[in-house]
């Protein structure tokens, strides 16, 4: 709301994400209702958004949102370190230079009428005129950094593991959350065990609760993983059932101790 051209968020010692910030960063106009009123203030989103930390962590829909700059000074206190320059005061003292290369750069490009270099990123479309005019010119790609981010998703992570979990217990089955509390009650399969301590996992008390899992599982319904995707389904009762199924052409075989029809006492 004060105009500031740059908004830092800095020293992130947590995985960034969030609904809000990720709205922001995809939409020209962003709206909020002002703290203690019943007034929505909104304000243009045309600021340069960066975070700072140490191994920074990007979680969820921020990924393709974020591009990484990252800075080694291979020393334990780089506190300590002299430089024989100000970066601050030679952009400063450059800015004209910088600022002209920049554009004549941008108009060689639209000049030259624009080749297309690489697939347009979702939502960045516009952005992508200053991306292709790098890769026009032979320089590295700088949405590179975002295939990395994404890999390193502790959310994503979260989910290919319950998935891998998943498979190997039960394949490609539809169970409901209750029957998997009761196969790790019966079965000694170690598979079993996994998946169900892998649901465990994911609860703030440490518990198997059917209704606390089910809603955390809402965050990853859905949502493809390597080539799998966990979708659930509501029976005839009304309650609701889960499977893994394959996106791609491989199914892998379902456990040899998971053939046949399998009852559990409730």
């Amino acid at each position: 709301m004060a105009g500031d051209g740059i908004v830092v968020i800095d020293n992130c010692d947590r995985p960034i994400s969030g609904d809000s910030l990720c709205t922001v960063l995809t939409t020209e106009e962003w709206g909020a209702r002002i703290l203690g009123k019943s007034e929505v203030a909104k304000t243009p989103t045309n600021a340069l958004f960066m975070a700072t930390g140490n191994n920074l962590e990007v979680a969820g829909d921020m990924g393709r949102r974020t591009l990484v700059c990252r800075l080694d000074p291979q020393t334990e206190r780089p506190d300590l370190v002299e430089h024989d320059f100000d970066p601050r005061e030679e952009a400063a003292e450059n800015r004209t230079q910088l600022v002209a290369a920049g554009l004549t750069i941008l108009r060689a490009y639209i000049a030259a009428g624009r080749p297309k270099q690489s697939t347009p990123i979702g939502s960045f479309r516009e952005w992508n005129l200053v991306r292709d005019a790098l890769l026009w010119l032979g320089l590295p790609d700088p949405a590179v950094t975002r295939e990395r981010i994404m890999l390193d998703d502790p959310l994503k992570s979260e989910l290919a593991g319950l998935l891998d979990a998943w498979v190997a217990a039960l394949g490609d089955r539809e169970y409901g959350l209750a029957e998997i509390g009761a196969m790790a009650e019966e079965s000694s399969s170690p598979e079993i065990k996994e998946l169900y301590g892998a649901l465990v996992a994911m609860t703030r008390n440490g518990q198997f609760n059917t209704k606390s899992i089910g809603r955390l599982l809402l965050k990853h319904k859905d949502r493809i993983v390597g080539g799998r995707v966990l979708c659930s389904y509501a029976d005839s009762a009304g309650s609701k059932r889960y499977r893994v199924e394959f996106v791609g052409s491989h199914v892998p075989d379902v456990p040899d101790d998971m053939g046949g029809d399998m009852e559990f006492p409730f």
